[in-house]
């Protein structure tokens, strides 16, 4: 029989590694509690479990620094290689598990708002480096700007007696300093916004992405649906597929709009915007004059499967906003030879006639390929058992029916990539709560059993 997730008993705090004389047989790994475990390498009923450290269990990369909400709930630098949690924005900042997003640039080049001067625009006062305002018959004073639980922001106040337009623009960049761009492609603007007093308030508030041709012309600009701002400070995004023919840049903003000739009085802080090729919103990333790209996160474990005795895996996992591209193949897990020739995959999303899908593939052709139903909501724990060995593949999500196929084969494989594919792309963009895995395949029964909550 095979093992999974297996540890070289004869060497100190070594990965959890190959099959073989004195190897544990089973190993989970519980990442919002910080608890990793495998079973006693004497213990063939795998019944009696030591604990482990992270390392010990996950080989973890990425090749640039990142950031992530800490346990205060503030935003914090992680270096390169350094794995982050995924918590709530939002206080008590609860951890949902091990954080997995892609490879990505936030193209709102100074989101720090570096280069703001105190005082009413145009009269001793600016704006961040880059940033620009319209607004007929306002005076736009900077009123604070600093940190906030480690986010930069910018406070404004915006007032007239009579407004002598209908709305008023926040530019985060000049006309033809956005990220390249093109027609077709998938863009996300996100950002935090809060009120900090408003006598007065505006209509609405939006946050918006504005198409440029290469000569700096706004062709189209792209707007989300009306916010509701408070006084806590709330991250909104809005996706987009650009539809100009000839989009050169991108350039993300706001939006205020207001009542011709009527009076104003309002403070909005504006909090880290954020420009992304990607179709939905990921982790914040802080801008200092230029692009900054966050590299993939790429966590592995080995796993060792012989596909005579095969394997059990249990996988929990959550995927965040995703709002126009819910029919693309996220990777909650996939196992592999160290080629797409072989592997055995599990993977989620919003839309499709297989929202949750587990694939085996043997020398190149798929053996096995299972749709699960409609998978969990954005922000919404979902949880597999699935079970690979020759001649029967199944899984169940979540207590559900379970899916089977008989293969006469299934392929051998030599490592676990937890929330990305072989190529480290294909990422979540969520987070992977709970991996458990053990030696040997389990009947249909057992499956509904343990995806339901039930013992593993």
């Amino acid at each position: 029989m095979s093992a999974f997730l297996l540890r070289d008993a004869g060497a100190a705090a070594a990965a959890i590694a190959l099959v073989g004389n004195g190897d544990p047989l089973a190993a989970f790994a519980d990442f919002p509690a910080d608890q990793y475990q495998q079973s006693d390498p004497g213990d063939p009923a795998m019944s009696i479990y030591e604990s482990v450290a992270f390392a010990d269990l996950v080989t973890f990369a990425r090749a640039s620094a990142a950031w992530e909400v800490d346990s205060a709930g503030d935003l914090t630098s992680r270096a390169a290689d350094v794995a982050r949690k995924a918590r709530d924005e939002a206080s008590p900042y609860t951890v949902r598990g091990l954080l997995g997003e892609g490879a990505v640039s936030n193209g709102a080049r100074n989101n720090p708002t570096t280069g703001a001067v105190l005082g009413v625009i145009g009269a001793g006062g600016a704006w961040p480096t880059n940033w620009s305002s319209t607004g007929t018959g306002f005076t736009i004073e900077i009123v604070a700007f600093g940190t906030r639980k480690g986010r930069p922001y910018i406070r404004v106040r915006f007032s007239t007696g009579a407004s002598g337009t209908t709305l008023i623009t926040v530019n985060c960049d000049t006309t033809t300093g956005g990220p390249a761009a093109a027609q077709n492609q998938l863009w996300t603007v996100s950002s935090g916004l809060s009120v900090f007093a408003a006598p007065t308030p505006p209509t609405s508030y939006r946050i918006f992405m504005q198409e440029m041709n290469a000569g700096g012309t706004g062709l189209l600009t792209n707007q989300s649906s009306t916010l509701t701002l408070t006084a806590t400070p709330t991250r909104f995004d809005y996706s987009v597929a650009l539809s100009q023919a000839t989009t050169a840049t991108v350039r993300a903003g706001y939006r205020i709009s207001v009542t011709n000739g009527a009076p104003y009085d309002f403070t909005i802080d504006f909090e880290l915007p954020q420009l992304e090729m990607m179709p939905y919103p990921t982790s914040p990333i802080v801008t200092a004059g230029a692009a900054v790209a966050r590299a993939a996160d790429l966590p592995t474990v080995p796993l060792v499967i012989d596909p005579t005795v095969g394997v059990t895996i249990l996988a929990e996992w959550r995927v965040f906003g995703e709002a126009t591209d819910s029919a693309r193949d996220r990777h909650v897990l996939v196992a592999d030879d160290g080629t797409a020739n072989n592997k055995l995959e599990l993977t989620a999303r919003l839309a499709g006639t297989k929202n949750i899908r587990v694939r085996a593939v043997l020398a190149g052709v798929t053996v096995a390929d299972l749709g699960l139903g409609a998978g969990p909501a954005a922000g919404v724990d979902g949880k597999v058992c699935l079970t690979m060995v020759n001649g029967y593949v199944g899984a169940s999500f979540n207590g559900g029916a379970v899916a089977s196929d008989t293969p006469v084969a299934v392929p051998a494989l030599s490592v676990a990539r937890l929330m990305h594919a072989l190529a480290g792309d294909g990422n979540l963009n969520g987070a992977l709560k709970v991996l458990k895995a053990r030696r040997g395949a389990v009947d249909a029964a057992e499956l509904i059993a343990i995806s339901a909550g039930g013992p593993f």
